[in-house]
């Protein structure tokens, strides 16, 4: 899978999504009491952008930077905090920082860093390096989990 469009359909990345989507929305919307439809509706917007196969969206574009965007307080490790914020499980928001830390892409010095890190210094320590995370966290012993479980899938 090159494009955005081929990924999405693959039933598990969309559930993934779809669950990523779903608590994000939610936790916006306990936390700021903004109208959890209105979130909903503009995720399926973002949906409806993935499967269209007209923008040649590459997932290697979407991959890379992968050490800005798993940091602290972007795309991903943000919405996590959030949603341990206000009492949700951020299960999807796991698997897709566990994919996140699996993007090898040669051509992306982030993501050779970031490989770097996990052989030097192991899953857990990478963990906290790149996302600020505490190590010894239950998020991190999560994502941990949901790493090795997605890495023996693409073995």
């Amino acid at each position: 899978m090159h494009n955005l469009h081929q990924a999405i359909k693959d039933d598990n990345i969309r559930a993934i999504v779809k669950g990523m989507q779903e608590e994000i929305s939610t936790a916006l919307s306990k936390k700021y009491d903004v109208d959890k439809e209105s979130l909903m509706a503009y995720a399926e917007k973002v949906i409806k952008r993935f499967e269209n196969p007209y923008l040649q969206d590459e997932v290697t574009r979407v991959g890379r930077e992968p050490l800005r965007k798993l940091s602290s307080e972007d795309r991903l490790i943000a919405p996590l905090k959030l949603c341990s914020e206000v009492g949700i499980t951020p299960n999807f928001i796991l698997y897709g920082i566990a994919a996140g830390l699996l993007f090898d892409y040669k051509e992306d010095a982030q993501a050779v860093k970031m490989r770097e890190y996990v052989e030097q210094f192991g899953i857990k320590k990478a963990v906290n390096v790149i996302t600020g995370l505490e190590e010894e966290s239950d998020l991190v012993e999560e994502i941990e989990k949901r790493y090795f479980e997605l890495k023996g899938k693409l073995i």
